[in-house]
């Protein structure tokens, strides 16, 4: 069973090794799939050989979560998306080698947290700090490189501002991207139209923030935040992410800079909810009970009630920190006396409604400790 430990709240180690440990373990068990089922596919040859090659990296490599590893573990992936994108997941590790595949269909893939669309016949070539990925179709062709820069990958030409600041290294998109309207996270939203100066004032003064007030958050945010696409609603401010995309999330602009180091924090804990979701249900009822969530004012399935609470526990940990080191605005105050509100309300009813299974049990007992930890060190003079 895997421990909640570091992926509920920040812990005083292990976030790291666990992400990486799990990470690892997933390739491993998708890796182990393909050689199982897919020995008639005719690049099995090539894939396996590059894969016997270059899996040791797994051992020392940095990997965590990334969006191309959510995209392959999807049910419905096709076997050559599979064998592009664990080629790619072993070439951003550092991995040598070149790979072919065909697609008989147009799809996509990501390196490192940059949507790629491939069609037709596609071949790689990986080593030496660059990944060149050639596509031909019918009716044409483009080769597109991509180059090492920091722990991220780029796009040559570059079409994404990297971000290296105290330890966080995240790629940041906006409508000058190449291809990120097609990003399935930001499908919903349009893109912002904020420039990407403007966007990196404010960026930078979010991390600013996290770096000051909170040094646990900031270490803890830093193996998951891979990328940021900035979106777009005229009339509010929001923060999306999707346990397919791991590593990347969507957040609106123009957004204040306490607003954006909160949406930062809410959308990174979502990341290590997904993951720790992903290893096991948190329910030992019989069929998808629902229950009544106060921070959402509605009925969700228990997974979705804990992702709430889950989330809105680490902002208030992460505003507390804040208010205790002098960073104190009227938002951050507001959206502490507010979400704390919801989470003790909904923690209640949890409390002797759900039927939880040991996971579950157990990240219930960490969200209600970390509840009762607030509300006995709240700063004086912030009702909650």
């Amino acid at each position: 069973m895997v421990s909640v430990s570091g992926f509920a709240f920040p812990a005083e180690s292990g976030s790291n090794e666990a992400l990486r440990a799990l990470s690892s373990a997933r390739l491993l068990r998708i890796i182990g799939s393909v050689l199982r089922e897919c020995q008639d596919h005719p690049a099995i040859s090539s894939w396996t050989e590059f894969v016997e090659a270059n899996v040791d990296l797994l051992e020392t490599s940095d990997l965590t979560l990334s969006p191309g590893l959510g995209h392959v573990m999807r049910a419905e992936c096709e076997r050559a998306t599979v064998f592009l994108q664990v080629f790619l997941l072993l070439a951003i590790q550092g991995a040598r080698g070149q790979f072919s595949v065909e697609f008989n269909a147009p799809g996509h893939v990501f390196v490192d947290a940059n949507f790629l669309a491939v069609q037709g016949r596609i071949a790689c070539q990986c080593g030496d700090g660059r990944i060149t990925v050639s596509c031909a179709f019918s009716g044409g062709s483009k080769e597109i490189t991509f180059a090492r820069t920091g722990e991220r990958w780029v796009r040559s030409p570059s079409d994404a501002e990297v971000v290296f600041r105290h330890g966080i290294e995240a790629l940041v998109f906006n409508v000058q991207s190449v291809d990120t309207v097609a990003l399935p996270i930001v499908k919903v939203f349009d893109l912002s139209p904020s420039g990407i100066d403007e966007i990196r004032l404010t960026l930078d003064g979010a991390i600013d923030l996290i770096a000051r007030a909170s040094p646990r958050y900031l270490k803890w945010i830093q193996p998951v935040l891979k990328g940021i696409v900035f979106v777009y609603l005229p009339d509010r401010t929001v923060s999306h992410s999707l346990p397919t995309c791991p590593g990347l999330v969507a957040i609106s602009h123009p957004m204040r800079v306490d607003q954006l180091a909160v949406q930062i924090v809410h959308e990174c804990s979502h990341q290590y909810f997904y993951a720790l979701q992903h290893e096991g249900g948190f329910s030992i009822a019989e069929g998808e009970e629902f229950f009544y969530s106060p921070l959402r004012t509605d009925h969700r399935p228990l997974s979705m009630v804990f992702l709430a609470i889950h989330a809105s526990l680490n902002i208030c940990e992460f505003i507390c920190d804040c208010l205790i080191h002098g960073e104190t605005t009227n938002y951050l105050t507001a959206e502490l006396d507010e979400l704390m509100e919801g989470c003790v309300k909904a923690i209640d009813g949890l409390r002797d409604n759900a039927q939880f299974s040991a996971v579950g049990q157990d990240l219930f007992g960490a969200l209600d400790e970390v509840m009762q930890s607030i509300l006995s060190r709240k700063p004086s003079g912030v009702v909650v």
